[in-house]
Formats: C-alpha cells, sequence, structure tokens
C-alpha cells in the first residue's frame, strides 16, 4: 500500500535541514571571531597594563609585595622577634592556639560580630562568671575583671618583654591566604587584654599601672607602623583606638593625675594614623594585583587562595572574562589607588577636597550592567578601602580631642572651669589650638550647658553644622 507524506512535515523538515546547515557553516566563524576578539583584546589590555606598570615604577611605586622593602632590624632590637612571637609565626599550630585563648568571653569572636559596651567592667564581670573565669561576682567589678585577666600573665610578661625592644619588622611574604593575616589579628587581642587591665586598674585608683597597660597597647600598633596593606592598617588602627578609648574613659571618671595627663598628650600622637592610613592604601594595591594576575592567568589555585577563608567560593566567570578586560580594570583600579593615596596629605594633615572621587568613579562602574561586568574585580578590590580617607581624618580628630581634653582635665586640676574657647588654654595648657583636618581651621569647639565640652570637624561636605552630626564630634561629659 502506497505510503503519503504530509505536506506541512516536509516544510518542517526543508527548515530544520537550512538552519542546520547555517548553524554549521556560522559556528567556526563564531568561533574564530570570539578567538580573535580575546587575542585582540589580551594584546591591547596587556599593552595598556604594561605602560602603566612602567610609568608607576620610574615615579617609585611599589606595584606588587616582592617589590616593598623595609629596613633590616637586628634581633635582640626586633619586637618581632619576641620569643612569644617568633613560635606564633613558626610554630605550626601555635598561633591558632594563642588565637583561641586570648578570645574574652561577651567579646565578637567573628570579624564583623557586634561586640559589648567598650570596657564596661560590670559587663566584663559578668561575662567573666558564666565562663567562670571566676568563681562568683563580687561588689568590686574591677578587682574581679583583674582577678580573671591573671589567666595571661604567662603571655602578657612575653609581650611587655617584646615591647622593651625598639624596632619591629615582621617577615615579608608574598602570601595573602589566612597565615599573613593571623599576627596581627592576635596583636589586637592581646591589646583588648591590656585595654581592660588598664580600665580596671584605673577604678582601682592605680593611674600609673594603668598607663603602662596602655603603653602595651600603643606599642603593639607603632611595631606594625611598617607592615603594608589595608588590613594592617586597619588593626593598627584599632589597637591605637583602644588606647585613645580608655585614656577619655580616665578623664571623663578623673581618674588621672597631672602626670599621666601630659604623658597621654604626648604620647597618643606617637602613632602617626595620616602615615598608617597612606601606607595601607598606597600598599593595598599589592593584594588588588595579585587578584588581578591570577584572575588574568585563570590561575585556579591563586584564585582559591584569593577566597581562603572567606566562606565564598570563586565564580566561574572569573575564568572566562576576557583576559584584555582584566588588564584594563587593573589600571583603572592602580589609578584609583594613587587617587586615595593623593587625598590623604600626610605632610600638611589635611584630607584633600578631592577625596570623594573614587567614590564617584566607583559607583558610576556599577551603574549599568556592561560596567557590572567590565569592572567586577576592581569594584571588589576598591570596596574594602572606600571613604578611607574621610576616616582618617575622623580617627586623626579623635587624638586632637583627647589633647583638648587632657587640656581641659588639667584646667580644671588647676581650679578652672571648662573654656568657653580653646585659645584660654594656650600656652599653659594646650601647646595650639589644634587644626580641622578638612579645611586647616581651627578644629570646632563649644562648652555644653552641663559643663562638658564638645569637639568637632566639618562634615566631608565641609559644611559647620555645628556639631551635629554624631560620626564627625567627640563629646566629654563632666
Amino acid at each position: 500500500m502506497p505510503s503519503s507524506i504530509n505536506g506541512s512535515h516536509i516544510r518542517k523538515c526543508w527548515w530544520q535541514h537550512w538552519l542546520a546547515q547555517v548553524f554549521a557553516l556560522s559556528a567556526p566563524l563564531l568561533i574564530v571571531a570570539i578567538v580573535a576578539y580575546y587575542a585582540v583584546e589580551r594584546t591591547l589590555g596587556e599593552r595598556e597594563w604594561k605602560k602603566y606598570e612602567s610609568a608607576a615604577r620610574a615615579r617609585g611605586v611599589p606595584l606588587r609585595i616582592e617589590d616593598y622593602v623595609s629596613r633590616e632590624v637586628p634581633d635582640e632590637e626586633n619586637y618581632a622577634k619576641a620569643p612569644i612571637f617568633h613560635r606564633i609565626i613558626h610554630e605550626p599550630g601555635f598561633a591558632d592556639e594563642i588565637d583561641r585563648r586570648l578570645t574574652l568571653p561577651g567579646l565578637p569572636k567573628k570579624f564583623g560580630e557586634p561586640a559589648q559596651v567598650p570596657f564596661d567592667l560590670l559587663a566584663t564581670q559578668q561575662a567573666f562568671v558564666k565562663a567562670r573565669w571566676i568563681a562568683s561576682a563580687s561588689d568590686d567589678p574591677a578587682a574581679d575583671v583583674l582577678t580573671g585577666l591573671t589567666r595571661f600573665d604567662d603571655l602578657l610578661a612575653q609581650v611587655r618583654e617584646a615591647s622593651m625592644r625598639p624596632a619591629a619588622k615582621w617577615p615579608s611574604n608574598a602570601d595573602f591566604g589566612k597565615a599573613r593575616y593571623m599576627n596581627v589579628g592576635i596583636l589586637r587581642k592581646f591589646s583588648i587584654i591590656f585595654a581592660h587591665r588598664a580600665r580596671a586598674l584605673l577604678e582601682k585608683g592605680r593611674p600609673e599601672e594603668a598607663l603602662e597597660e596602655l603603653r602595651h597597647c600603643l606599642r603593639a600598633a607603632r611595631a606594625m607602623e611598617n607592615e603594608p596593606m589595608y588590613l594592617a592598617h586597619f588593626f593598627r588602627t584599632s589597637i591605637w583606638t583602644l588606647y585613645l578609648m580608655v585614656a577619655e574613659q580616665g578623664i571623663a571618671a578623673n581618674q588621672w593625675t597631672d602626670a599621666e595627663l601630659k604623658a597621654l598628650a604626648t604620647e597618643a600622637p606617637q602613632f602617626d594614623v595620616f602615615r598608617s592610613a597612606a601606607l595601607g592604601l598606597a600598599t593595598e594595591r599589592f593584594y588588588g594585583n595579585y587578584a588581578f594576575d591570577a584572575i588574568a592567568a585563570a590561575d585556579r589555585d591563586a584564585i582559591a587562595k584569593l577566597f581562603e577563608g572567606s566562606g565564598l567560593t570563586p565564580t566561574q566567570a572569573l575564568y572566562i572574562i576576557p583576559q584584555g578586560w582584566i588588564r584594563r580594570d587593573q589600571v583603572d583600579y592602580n589609578r584609583l589607588v594613587d587617587m586615595d593615596d593623593e587625598d590623604v596629605d600626610v605632610i600638611q594633615r589635611r584630607i584633600k577636597p578631592s577625596y570623594g572621587r573614587t567614590e564617584k568613579i566607583l559607583n558610576s562602574y556599577v551603574s549599568t550592567h556592561i560596567g557590572q561586568i567590565r569592572h567586577t574585580v576592581a569594584w571588589s578590590m576598591s570596596n574594602p578601602t572606600r571613604g578611607e580617607a574621610y576616616r582618617t581624618g575622623l580617627k586623626y580628630t579623635q587624638v586632637q580631642a583627647l589633647q583638648i581634653f587632657t587640656a581641659i582635665a588639667r584646667s580644671h586640676r588647676a581650679g578652672n572651669k571648662t573654656p568657653l574657647n580653646l585659645a584660654s588654654l594656650v600656652p599653659n595648657f594646650l601647646k595650639e589650638v589644634p587644626l580641622d583636618v578638612m579645611d586647616g581651621e581651627p578644629l570646632r569647639y563649644r562648652r555644653t550647658d552641663n559643663g562638658g565640652c564638645l569637639v568637632w570637624s566639618i562634615a566631608g561636605n565641609r559644611v559647620d553644622d555645628d556639631g551635629k552630626s554624631g560620626n564627625q564630634k567627640i563629646q566629654l561629659e563632666p
């Protein structure tokens, strides 16, 4: 019996055959076009990066950690060569053991977790009881805190010995994994313990001993002052902030003597937050360029190390982005670092008016879908340091405020009231009126109705709001 063929079926088969032929002919051309595009982009991107790299090196700008050289220090003078730190750096597992041991109960165990009220002795006492560091709470929280902290006496004695060494040089290597940042984190934990001891000693009427404990915090911060990378800057400034916080609490409670007040005003500025920020911003590009090099080379091991300890996994898109895009993005990233570095004036102690420009550029990167893809690495690498120039200004204002508060406290001890203006403290209690880092004008100040005072810097928009913005003002209550 003859078979019948449906006409529509014939037409359908014809179109499928035609499409298959078109695809068979165009697919190789498409592949060739993609390969050619990647090759051209790679050549152009590499050329642009090499041009920037050559110009940067001619200016003396270190682009990779291997380029960063700090002076050598004799072992006997080296803070980092003290036995406790030598073991932390070189003995397998010891750093993790010390890191766990130094975690105080009631404080966050992971970065980013909220902390308790700083140096609240009653809260710390209760946390120590709960953790069974002390048997029970007495009516003397300061004494209980000091008792609980005796478990660290052997370790603190070793850090005190390290503090006697006048210089510091940490081992340098190109490893950007977890191990590189363990040292600075442990130093911060030691400093938190010293700060708690200082706060408790102040409460017990032992200001001279309290100041000695705070000096170990300051020494720890300064021991890292030549350590590159932004995270080192973050940790050393956070350690320095512990010093400032306890000092201010002691001033507010009238617990320092005149001798310690003079010492605080002199010692606090020894940590140069402007230099720290400039170094941290300029050398953060080491990590950024390591990331760009790894992604451009599609080095899976190096890329995996970038994500070590973050809890994240690298997206497969990192392996297929055109290498030329990566290199051009690398140039853009380094130019942003240059801008950030320029905005922090280490010599004049100023934040330049141009400091917000990198923020605007980064926002423009993510304003379009193609920009999000094209600048995904530069945006990610720049995100941790966004706004650091402004934060540096605020941190410097903290130490200026401490100098003002110590001057007022000494004036009070001489029988004077809180002054109406800072000029009246010069020259007996204050060498000169501090200048605002934002505009170079005298730092803003006024006496409050309750006899305290308020110190503030103008905002990022450089408009004086009379100290209404909380993050730009520092207040001392009587």
